[in-house]
């Protein structure tokens, strides 16, 4: 949200800047490694597009024409083995592309810039160039290279975040060429800071060496295992979540996210998109190993792809109930730790990630783990001295 010039609150969706008419916007980095506006006021004409399709500025999600009043859930798996292999989950999205770009769609969706490292999105029309936004990339990307020109009249299949997904249907309602478009979003987490990321590749690369490829989740030691791999020009660096992993078990556990992913409004199926995605841990799915993409039917356009890659044989796809595909993802908001602050401060300065993580990190969870255990032992003697 932009007032009087100034960013007071924002996800990064980085719409305004491709919306803004007289290219009055930029989108640069925070000084907590977030992507926000910058508004230049000798372009700035007070237009208010910015604002009208800023999905911040709104209490609710955009609800498309076509939404379902219910929510036709499903488990979905591509049959493609080496596709499977090399997903985050079940590479639904890839088939959901392969279909979209077969019916001339036009594909924008996020690959990692190596020479920036950063995550960026692009869009293309080759299906193999559009491998590179396989595995999921666990930072926030910039959206203005990718999203610049979609409003050309021709049909584009987007995939993003639920903020940069609601923002851009806002824009794309308000130039009427809504109907050119299939959004995807994904149950998202919230996005890291880029000074975080930026921390832990110095913690991990040594002098002169190349990073070649992120995989944020490698499932060569099974999907559950949360292996995060770093390939570079000399070797394979992997680390695992349950061994204390300095990118995930910040990020996951919610000390490095923007401000405004604590308070999301996307949580759930609260979304303005077509079919949203993300891994699927419920029920009897809870201990496969080479996963599984959960996916949310929204709007009749959705549904009417879900169904075309099951009948294409791209996917094998069961319907499921939505508590099922949803099982585990976030619902609620999410306190802010008290120590994040600090921890970015900490990146900022380029400080040690390892003692970074043992301040303000290990020792909250610790302090937070101790009345919970306390709480436990409670239930278990009242549960006891009932039973007696």
């Amino acid at each position: 949200m932009i007032v009087n010039g100034k960013t007071i609150h924002c996800y990064g969706c980085g719409v305004c800047a491709t919306a803004c008419p007289h290219k009055a916007i930029q989108i640069v980095e925070s000084n907590e490694g977030f992507w926000v506006p910058e508004v230049n006021s000798a372009l700035c004409v007070d237009c208010g597009i910015c604002d009208k399709i800023c999905s911040y500025t709104y209490e609710e999600y955009l609800v498309p024409n076509d939404r379902f009043d219910d929510t036709y859930a499903y488990a979905v798996v591509n049959k493609d083995k080496e596709t499977l292999g090399k997903s985050t989950s079940g590479g639904a999205g890839f088939a959901i592309a392969t279909y979209l770009r077969n019916q001339g769609y036009t594909l924008v969706g996020v690959k990692y810039d190596i020479e920036k490292n950063i995550a960026c999105h692009f869009n293309t029309n080759s299906i193999e160039e559009f491998k590179q936004t396989m595995n999921s990339k666990y930072i926030p990307s910039y959206t203005v290279d990718g999203f610049s020109g979609l409003m050309d009249g021709k049909r584009y299949a987007v995939f993003g975040t639920p903020c940069q997904i609601d923002s851009l249907r806002r824009w794309a309602r308000l130039r009427k060429k809504e109907d050119n478009f299939v959004f995807i979003d994904l149950f998202c987490h919230g996005v890291p800071s880029y000074l975080h990321w930026r921390s832990y590749l110095k913690y991990h690369l040594r002098e002169n060496e190349k990073l070649l490829e992120p995989v944020f989740r490698d499932k060569r030691n099974g999907w559950h295992a949360y292996t995060m791999s770093l390939k570079t020009d000399r070797r394979t660096i992997s680390t695992r979540l349950q061994k204390n992993d300095f990118f995930q078990n910040i990020f996951f556990g919610n000390f490095s996210l923007n401000k405004a992913c604590y308070t999301c409004k996307f949580r759930g199926n609260q979304s303005a998109a077509d079919l949203r995605m993300g891994d699927l841990w419920g029920g009897k799915y809870a201990k496969d190993e080479s996963g599984i993409t959960g996916v949310l039917a929204l709007t009749s356009k959705g549904l009417e792809i879900i169904k075309a890659i099951s009948e294409l044989g791209l996917c094998e796809v069961v319907q499921e109930e939505e508590s099922v595909v949803q099982a585990g993802q976030l619902h609620h908001d999410l306190p802010v730790p008290k120590t994040r602050e600090a921890l970015l401060k900490g990146f900022r300065e380029e400080a040690s990630l390892p003692l970074l993580y043992l301040k303000y990190v290990r020792r909250m969870w610790l302090k937070n783990l101790v009345p919970y255990r306390i709480k436990c032992l409670i239930k278990q003697i009242i549960y006891t001295v009932k039973k007696k």
